[in-house]
C-alpha cells in the first residue's frame, strides 16, 4: 500500500499526471472515455470532493458495501480519474483519465487495508466478467518462485482476454529482488515510483523478480502525491485539512499507469486499432531506454503510446 508522509512540497495531481503525458492528451481531447477501469483496493467514498460515482461491489467477507473505511481506494481511484477540484490550500486535484469508466471492486479491508489474495483474485474474476479493459492493482503480496502460481495464472487469464493488467511494484526498496506479488507476474505492467525530478525512489522495489525476470516495466509520479481520500488516512492528514492525503508509495504510481493506458487505448480506438498491453510494452522497449531492474524501460507517457499507435500498430 502507500506510505502516509504529509508534507509542505505536496505533489497535485494536476501536476504530476503531467509527467504521463496527460495534458498533452487533453489537448487531443483524449480523457480515457469509454474506456473500463476496474480498481483492485479498499473501495470508494462515493460522496468525497472528487467524487466518481457509486459503480462497485465488494469482496471483503463482513464488509459488504464497497465504501472505503482507509483512504487508499479513494485516493488512488482519484489519481487515476478525479474530476478537477480545489483543495481548501489552492491546489488543484485532476486525474490522469478523468473520462474513464471506473469499477471500483473492493478487496482490501479491515480498516487498515489488508485482505487474503483469494479475495484479489475474486476481484480479478469479476472485472473480467464485467468486462474492464484495464485492472489497476496497488498492492501486492509475498513474491514466489512458482512458475505458475495461482496469482500468476489469473493475470495470464486476464491479459489472454485483452485486459491490460496494471500493478505496483511494492515498497521494499532499495533492495534488489525486492518486487511483490502480483506485480512479479510475467503478463503484468509493472510500475515503480519515481519523484518529480523524475528520480526513482528509494522505497521503490527492484526486480529481479524470484522467477528471474526483469521487473518493474515501467515507472510514474509516486512520491507525494496529493488527490482526494477519505477515512483512516484522512483523519491522519493535517497539512491540506480532510479528505486530502499527500502520499508516497507504487500504489500511487500504479494509477498514474493505469490512467496513461486508458488514454492510449482511447487514442488507439479513436483510430480503429486495438491498443493491448503486448503493444504497450513494445512501446516501451522502442522508445523507453534499455530496461534495468529499478525503473524498467522508464517513464510510461500518453505520447509514447500516441506514437506508438501512429507508427507501429497495425
Amino acid at each position: 500500500l502507500g506510505i502516509f508522509r504529509p508534507r509542505a512540497d505536496s505533489w497535485p495531481t494536476s501536476e504530476s499526471r503531467k509527467m504521463v503525458g496527460a495534458d498533452v492528451a487533453g489537448s487531443d481531447g483524449i480523457t480515457g472515455k469509454g474506456v473500463k477501469v476496474a480498481v483492485l483496493d479498499t473501495g470508494i467514498d462515493p460522496l468525497g470532493p472528487q467524487s466518481l460515482g457509486s459503480t462497485g461491489e465488494s469482496h471483503v467477507a463482513g464488509e459488504p458495501w464497497f465504501f472505503d473505511v482507509n483512504g487508499h481506494g479513494t485516493h488512488t481511484s482519484t489519481t487515476l480519474a478525479g474530476p478537477a477540484r480545489p483543495t481548501p490550500r489552492g491546489s488543484l486535484c485532476l486525474g490522469v483519465a478523468p473520462g474513464a469508466d471506473l469499477i471500483h471492486l473492493k478487496v482490501m479491508g479491515s480498516l487498515v487495508g489488508t485482505g487474503p489474495f483469494s479475495d484479489v483474485m475474486a476481484g480479478m474474476q469479476r472485472a473480467l466478467e464485467l468486462g474492464a479493459d484495464v485492472v489497476s492493482m496497488s498492492l501486492g503480496g509475498d513474491d514466489t518462485a512458482e512458475p505458475d502460481s495461482p496469482e500468476h495464472r489469473v493475470v495470464r487469464l486476464l491479459v489472454e482476454q485483452g485486459i491490460v493488467v496494471v500493478a505496483a511494484a511494492g515498497n521494499l526498496g532499495p533492495g534488489k529482488a525486492t518486487i511483490g506479488s502480483p506485480g512479479s507476474a510475467p503478463d503484468a505492467l509493472t510500475v515503480g515510483a519515481v519523484d518529480r525530478n523524475g528520480q526513482v525512489s528509494d522505497f521503490s522495489s527492484r526486480g529481479p523478480t524470484m522467477l528471474g525476470l526483469v521487473k518493474p516495466d515501467c515507472v510514474a509520479p509516486g512520491r507525494e502525491i496529493l488527490s482526494a481520500t477519505t477515512g483512516l488516512i484522512a483523519a491522519m492528514e493535517f497539512l491540506e485539512g480532510p479528505p486530502w492525503g499527500s502520499l508516497s508509495g507504487t500504489s500511487m504510481a500504479t494509477p498514474h499507469v493505469a490512467g496513461a493506458v486508458a488514454l492510449g487505448i482511447e487514442y488507439a480506438r479513436s483510430r480503429g486499432k486495438t491498443l493491448a498491453i503486448t503493444h504497450i510494452k513494445d512501446a516501451l522497449a522502442r522508445y523507453g531506454h534499455s530496461k534495468d531492474s529499478e525503473t524498467g524501460w522508464g517513464l510510461l507517457m500518453y505520447p509514447m503510446l500516441k506514437r506508438y499507435v501512429d507508427e507501429a500498430l497495425p
